[in-house]
């Protein structure tokens, strides 16, 4: 990283400009519950920061859409986002002010960020072999033909921070914040992993593809009081969605049994955390999350008959939920 007065150039490994507001950190006990909300994820790049005055500033670079750096696979994992020439583009404009006080390091910020990218879906047009007629030998082998399509990545994001009531003095007792941020995406890459994110799916033909992209959209918001200076509590709600079609939910495979029920359609999560600082190097915690997921379509049927297709029967619910409660501390160096 190299910074001047008023420019900063960082090449590396590091967050994300795109959806990251990390008001929760070190405050919220399951952070990694977090990742279909846009948490963050640290991406190598090469980002310019400007500072045009006291309160605006902007942001553009080029960041890596794959999780090239500690991923099982090494250098044999490649997806489509590997096989694009291009890195994604992202870029940030953001305003600050401290005109209505602050809390803790934390002031008033807007900020409008995104991204734009490419990736490279690659398709077969031609059999791995083929025969004359049954009897003939040997087998005629025809060579496999694969033709591919350049497809866009985007995505949009509006974030912010404000200190409704800002602390005094530096005691933070009585103080109120809210922080947020929503955004809208089309195949979003490594930015929501894999149990999220459904890439693209062929709706023509091997020779005639049409790939669709289901957009995702969503967003969380953080409330945060403080009792006493050392005593706070935060409530947190999010959620997301894919805009996923009518045929791709009930898309089946020969036996009749849905091929794609399992993937996630739209997740909504609650938080409650309370927060005591023993003292500036110990921090407690103890935490309720309730996470409600629903699915593109229900689970698996039970077939009445075991040899009818298509199946019928009874069928697994489309949603799940979960309660989970988490007690943590925190020591800072």
């Amino acid at each position: 990283r190299m910074q001047w007065a008023n420019d900063t150039l960082t090449i590396g490994q590091t967050w994300q400009k795109w959806g990251y507001l990390p008001t929760y950190s070190n405050i919220l006990l399951g952070v990694n519950m977090l990742t279909a909300f846009q948490r963050g994820s640290r991406q190598p790049q090469i980002m310019w920061d400007h500072k045009i005055n006291k309160n605006f500033n902007f942001s553009v670079g080029a960041i890596s859409p794959t999780n090239s750096l500690g991923t099982a696979g090494g250098a044999q994992r490649v997806n489509s986002f590997t096989l694009s020439p291009y890195p994604f583009f992202e870029g940030e404009f953001s305003y600050t002010s401290d005109a209505c006080g602050k809390i803790g390091p934390w002031q008033m910020l807007m900020s409008l960020s995104g991204f734009y990218g490419w990736d490279r879906q690659t398709y077969a047009t031609a059999s791995v072999t083929s025969t004359a007629c049954p009897s003939c030998l040997p087998t005629v082998r025809t060579p496999i033909r694969y033709e591919d399509e350049l497809e866009t990545a985007w995505g949009a994001a509006f974030k912010g921070f404000v200190p409704i009531i800002p602390e005094r003095k530096g005691d933070k007792g009585g103080a109120l914040s809210l922080s947020g941020m929503v955004f809208m995406s089309q195949n979003p890459s490594w930015y929501l992993p894999s149990t999220f994110s459904l890439g693209a799916y062929n709706t023509g033909t091997s020779t005639n593809p049409s790939y669709k992209y289901p957009k995702v959209y969503g967003g969380w918001g953080q409330l945060t009081y403080w009792f006493t200076n050392n005593l706070f509590i935060s409530g947190w709600y999010g959620y997301m969605q894919y805009d996923m079609s009518t045929r791709y939910r009930y898309q089946t495979a020969s036996n009749g049994q849905w091929t794609n029920n399992n993937n996630i359609q739209s997740e909504t999560n609650y938080i409650v955390n309370l927060s005591y600082d023993v003292n500036p190097a110990m921090r407690l915690g103890v935490e309720w999350d309730y996470i409600k997921t629903k699915y593109a379509n229900y689970g698996t049927p039970i077939p009445t008959t075991p040899s009818s297709l298509p199946l019928t029967g009874f069928y697994a619910d489309r949603s799940g939920s979960m309660n989970a409660f988490r007690i943590g501390a925190w020591y800072f160096f």
